[in-house]
């Protein structure tokens, strides 16, 4: 099973995305595109990596269309990972991930779960705002009222 990801930076703080680089490296044995929307080459020492392929913009083509541009060269992947450069994880997830999707060929899509530094639960999966959603959700003035909105919004029931 081929596997490739591509991460995309604009000024990141190294620190952050070497965590995210070195998680993928140790995770599998795919391809790892990072596409520098940076103004200036940002320097690390995975760039040099035999699995890592460093794409040098000059400009910021943004998040999509860097990610597009990576994914160009991707004939040969089964399977292609969108990393954020603020994320690590342990070796065992993509496996995990793979293992699924394997044995579910109608999902075309997974995520993990996602946890704070602290332990707190990420609750990614969010409807569609709605202006009315947005607007009550900043300007509610009870808290009771903004929570239940925020909770139907965040997908608490599910």
């Amino acid at each position: 099973m081929n596997i490739s990801a591509s991460l995309v930076l604009y000024h990141n703080d190294s620190i952050q995305y070497e965590k995210a680089i070195e998680s993928f490296l140790n995770s599998t044995n795919g391809v790892l595109y990072v596409v520098d929307n940076s103004s200036y080459p940002l320097q690390c020492q995975f760039f040099l990596h035999e699995r890592v392929v460093y794409i040098y913009n000059g400009n910021n083509l943004g998040f999509g269309r860097a990610h597009n541009k990576a994914m160009l060269d991707l004939s040969d992947s089964d399977y292609h990972l969108i990393i954020n450069p603020d994320i690590s994880f342990d070796s065992l997830v993509l496996p995990e991930l793979l293992r699924f999707v394997g044995e579910n060929p109608h999902v075309a899509a997974v995520m993990p779960k996602i946890i704070y530094p602290d332990g707190r639960l990420q609750r990614l999966c969010k409807l569609l705002p709605t202006p009315s959603y947005l607007f009550f959700r900043r300007f509610m003035p009870s808290n009771y009222i903004k929570n239940l909105i925020n909770q139907r919004y965040e997908l608490y029931g599910l």
